[in-house]
């Protein structure tokens, strides 16, 4: 994925988070969670975040998840470098800011970078990430290509108009299984088709990018995830 995807890709979920936002607001969570990814290495490693008065280091994998973080009732997340002042001490350096929508308990953010002067180098742009809207056991598709596809999966097919997204359950056994996975155009034409392993526990995101040329296949990147259960609490006799 180059670099005009890259920023294409934030702009779109920046605008996904903001149309599903309002759609939560009234299921407040006591804590809300935060996790980060980048597609890419970042020219800014490592990074932090501010908790109060102290630093959180935050482990990036690119095309992965980093760990869920907690935001304790923040309103927004800045990224920061650790810098050394002129006195040899450690300082930390602003490197990118958003603000926190409310009544959503957990967030994705895709970080990119960009190269403008007149503001931090680091866009952050994020979408509901709650087991809510996302649950365990299901595929969430976004279409960021020009056009309305259809998306054939776990033998449903679900319409998803441009720049937009659907989530569907893959209801397979507790042992997983592989399911079909076909990308339609508005016509019928077949413009991907796949195998796909889905877990109970698994949550993945799939994204659909436009082809590298006109006429060609639809580019998909995937963005994997395992959710195990929360261990039950032993019962006290």
């Amino acid at each position: 994925m180059n670099l005009k995807s890259l920023l294409y890709l934030s702009l779109v979920l920046a605008t996904l988070l903001n149309s599903t936002t309002s759609l939560h607001a009234q299921k407040k969570a006591p804590s809300a969670g935060f996790s980060l990814v980048t597609w890419e290495a970042l020219s800014y490693e490592p990074i932090y975040y501010r908790q109060g008065e102290d630093y959180i280091p935050i482990k990036l994998m690119p095309g992965n998840r980093s760990d869920l973080f907690e935001l304790k009732g923040m309103t927004s997340l800045g990224l920061y470098v650790a810098e050394e002042s002129e006195e040899g001490e450690q300082t930390y350096k602003l490197v990118g800011k958003t603000s926190i929508p409310q009544g959503i308990s957990r967030i994705l953010f895709f970080i990119t970078e960009r190269d403008d002067p007149g503001k931090l180098p680091l866009r952050l742009s994020g979408i509901d990430d709650s087991l809510l809207t996302f649950p365990r056991g299901a595929c969430r598709f976004v279409n960021l290509t020009n056009v309305p596809l259809a998306v054939r999966f776990a033998d449903k097919t679900s319409l998803i108009k441009s720049k937009g997204m659907t989530v569907v359950e893959s209801k397979v056994e507790a042992s997983g299984g592989l399911l079909p996975f076909i990308v339609f155009d508005r016509k019928g034409n077949n413009l991907y088709e796949n195998r796909y392993f889905a877990q109970q526990i698994g949550r993945d995101m799939i994204f659909i990018l436009p082809p590298k040329r006109q006429g060609g296949r639809v580019n998909i990147k995937l963005l994997p995830q395992l959710v195990p259960h929360e261990p039950e609490e032993k019962k006290v006799n």
